[in-house]
């Protein structure tokens, strides 16, 4: 990398905003949940969340160099990808069943809404990262 100070700040703010996203998720998904447990589940898998993005950031800053930084960050895609499709529908797979029961054409509407703003902030966040770990690479 061009300098370890550079890796740093990258690090620094690839884990603002990979916070300020999960905070967000988290924030909504809150307010949706109908019991407990789903409550929890939500706020475990933002709390995973947030340790998957802060390893990637202690192991760029403790080892800033692109070999790092690439299989860093593809652990951190496999693991988000498990916890954000996979994880996470079936913490929330009850409220949403009856959602789709109380009102199945707007409920319908409104997943479809969602699952595509999941897929686009995984696929934006996953290029931008992607992007700067192969700028790692150059520079």
């Amino acid at each position: 990398w061009g300098s370890p100070g550079g890796g740093v700040l990258g690090a620094w703010a690839g884990r603002a905003g990979g916070g300020a996203g999960v905070a967000f998720g988290t924030r909504d998904l809150l307010r949706l949940a109908r019991d407990a447990d789903e409550r929890r589940g939500v706020l475990q898998t933002a709390a995973l969340s947030m340790l998957i993005t802060l390893g990637f950031m202690v192991a760029i800053i403790v080892r800033p160099t692109p070999r790092v930084a690439t299989v860093g960050f593809a652990v951190m895609v496999v693991a988000f990808f498990i916890t954000h499709f996979l994880w996470l529908p079936r913490i929330t797979r009850r409220r949403v069943d009856a959602e789709l029961l109380e009102d199945p054409v707007g409920a319908a509407a409104m997943h479809r809404v969602r699952q595509r703003q999941r897929v686009w902030g995984f696929a934006m966040g996953m290029l931008m990262g992607g992007g700067a770990v192969a700028a790692s690479w150059f520079l």
